[in-house]
């Protein structure tokens, strides 16, 4: 049975994982944000009440 043999695709499919585990993670993890995140304290906010027009 000739799609048993692994010659023709047994190659492409080892290239293929090893570009998922090796290269492509490294591709993302070298990704950065433009801009950093800004932690700010956070300001006490008292909250008002609202009036309900069918009390």
């Amino acid at each position: 049975m000739p799609h048993l043999d692994p010659n023709p695709w047994f190659f492409n499919f080892a290239l293929m994982w090893l570009t998922f585990f090796v290269w492509v993670p490294l591709k993302v993890l070298d990704f950065t944000h433009p801009n950093k995140p800004a932690f700010l304290p956070a300001a006490s906010v008292t909250p008002t009440t609202w009036t309900w027009p069918w009390y």
